[in-house]
C-alpha cells in the first residue's frame, strides 16, 4: 500500500500516519500501520526509528555544537584536524539560521555543515591557526547565545547618523551587532590597549548621545590583548544596562583559552552525533580537503585546497587573444549604449577572465605584458569610436563571445560566462 501523505520526522509524525493508514485499510493492523509509516519515513521499521528518534532528541537536549577545522602546515610538511564541542544554552536553530551564521564575525569563517556541526572549508595555515579561528568562533556562538544580537548586515549603522565621519576613535576590529527585539545596533570595538584613550571615546559618546561601556568581558577577537567596547545609540531609549548585565556573564560559559579539543594527525572527517545521513555526511566534509582533478573539460582554477572549487576551461587561450578580448571588453564598457548592469556583467567576466589567464599561465610569462583586463585604452583606439553606437557595442560583444567559443572548451565554467554575455549583448539591443 503506498500512501500521499507526507513522510514524517518526528514519532508523533508517524503513529498519526500510522492511523490514517488504518482508515485507508481496515485489515491493516495497528504494528503493520506503524512498520509501514516508519518505512514512508526511511527507517526499517517502527523499532527502527523509534530508536533513532529518541537517540536523536537525547542528543539534542545536550545542546552541543561542534566546531571543526583543517591545516596544513607547509613548513613542517604537517597536517591535522582539531575539533571543539562547546555547550550553549538553547538550540542551534533558536540562535540564527545558516545565513545568519555566515555574517557573523568569525563564526562567519565557518559554515553550519549539519544542525550541532560547524565545518572551516579553507585549510588553515598551522594547528595554531586552527585552534585560534575556532576558539573565536566560539566566543561568537557564546556571545550571541548570551546576549540574543544577531549580525548586522547594515555596516553604516556603526556610524551615528550613519556618517562615515563619525566613526569612534581609534575604532579596530569592529563588529555590527543586531537586537531584534529592539531593532537596535549594537557595536562592540576591539583596539588594543594604546591605540585610543577611554576618555576620548567618552567625550565621542557623549557628543553623539550614544551609550559607551566597557565590560569585564574580554571580547571577541583577542581576549587578554584586546580591549572591548560596547556601544549603542542612546537617544531611542535602549535598555543598554540590560544588556551590559548580559555580556559581562558570558566570561562563565565560555571555552577555555588553552586548549581543550580535540586534535589529530591527517584529514580523517568528523562526524558529528546528528550526521547520520549520507548528505550530512557529504556535508561535514571541509572543501579545503578534497583534492580536486582535472577533466577532460574542465580544471581546478586554484589550488587543490581551494574551498571554493572553482574551476576553469582545460584550455589555454592565447596570450594575444587575451588582449584582444580585454581591449574588447573596455572598449564596450566605455559606451553610453551600455547601462551599469551591463557594465557590472562585464566586469564579472573580466574578473574571472583574469583569473583564468593567470591560472594558465605562469608568472613568468604574464609578467612581460602590461595590465591585461584593467586599465584604460588609448584615447585614439578606434574601437572607442566603434563603440559609440548602438551596432557597434553589439558587434564587439559578439565578437568577445565568439573568441571565448572558439579558443576554450564547451564546459560549464564557459557556458556561465556566455550567458552573462548573451545577458549583456541582449540588454544592449535593447537601449536607445
Amino acid at each position: 500500500m503506498t500512501s500521499n501523505f507526507p513522510a514524517p520526522s518526528t514519532i508523533g509524525g508517524i503513529k498519526r500516519l500510522a492511523k490514517q493508514l488504518k482508515r485507508q485499510s481496515k485489515h491493516l493492523s495497528h504494528l503493520a500501520a506503524l512498520d509501514m509509516a516508519s518505512r514512508q519515513a526511511k527507517f526499517e521499521n517502527f523499532k527502527h526509528a523509534h530508536r533513532t528518534l529518541k537517540n536523536q532528541q537525547r542528543i539534542l537536549s545536550n545542546l552541543s555544537v561542534y566546531l571543526v577545522a583543517y591545516w596544513y602546515d607547509k613548513n613542517e610538511r604537517r597536517a591535522g584536524r582539531e575539533v571543539l564541542e562547546t555547550s550553549l544554552s538553547k538550540p542551534l536553530s533558536e540562535l540564527g539560521t545558516r545565513h545568519l551564521f555566515r555574517r557573523g564575525s568569525y563564526i562567519g569563517r565557518f559554515r553550519q555543515a549539519n544542525s550541532d556541526l560547524f565545518v572551516k572549508d579553507e585549510l588553515s595555515a598551522s594547528q595554531e591557526s586552527a585552534r585560534t579561528n575556532i576558539l573565536a568562533a566560539a566566543r561568537t556562538l557564546h556571545f550571541m547565545d548570551a546576549t540574543g544580537l544577531i549580525p548586522n548586515k547594515r555596516t553604516l549603522d556603526v556610524y551615528p547618523n550613519q556618517d562615515l565621519n563619525n566613526g569612534i576613535p581609534g575604532a579596530d576590529h569592529t563588529s555590527s551587532w543586531w537586537d531584534p527585539n529592539a531593532n537596535q545596533c549594537i557595536v562592540i570595538d576591539e583596539p588594543y590597549p594604546n591605540a585610543t584613550s577611554t576618555q576620548e571615546r567618552t567625550a565621542w559618546a557623549e557628543s553623539h548621545s550614544w551609550h559607551l561601556g566597557v565590560p569585564k568581558w574580554e571580547g571577541l577577537y583577542y581576549p587578554g590583548m584586546t580591549k572591548a567596547y560596547v556601544a549603542t545609540d542612546a537617544s531611542r531609549g535602549y535598555d543598554f544596562d540590560a544588556l551590559m548585565v548580559k555580556i559581562e556573564g558570558i566570561s562563565k560559559a565560555l571555552p577555555d583559552e588553552e586548549w581543550a579539543g580535540n586534535s589529530s594527525d591527517g584529514h580523517d572527517v568528523f562526524l558529528s552525533p546528528l550526521s547520520i545521513s549520507t548528505n550530512d555526511k557529504k556535508r561535514a566534509i571541509a572543501k579545503g580537503t578534497i583534492y580536486r582533478f582535472a577533466s577532460n573539460k574542465t580544471v581546478p582554477l586554484r589550488s587543490w585546497n581551494d574551498p571554493t572549487n572553482e574551476r576553469r576551461p582545460n584550455a589555454s587561450m592565447p596570450i594575444e587573444v587575451h588582449q584582444k578580448v580585454a581591449r574588447f571588453i573596455k572598449a564596450a564598457q566605455s559606451s553610453n549604449k551600455v547601462s551599469y548592469g551591463t557594465f557590472e556583467k562585464l566586469n564579472s567576466v573580466k574578473s574571472k577572465l583574469e583569473d583564468w589567464l593567470f591560472s594558465e599561465y605562469d608568472k613568468a610569462t604574464t609578467d612581460k605584458f602590461e595590465l591585461f583586463y584593467y586599465g584604460s585604452l588609448d584615447k585614439a583606439d578606434p574601437l572607442l569610436l566603434k563603440a559609440a553606437t548602438k551596432g557597434g557595442a553589439i558587434s564587439i560583444l559578439k565578437e568577445v563571445r565568439a573568441l571565448l567559443a572558439e579558443h576554450y572548451v564547451s564546459c560549464e565554467p564557459l557556458n556561465k560566462m556566455l550567458k552573462k554575455l548573451d545577458a549583456a549583448i541582449n540588454t544592449a539591443s535593447k537601449a536607445k
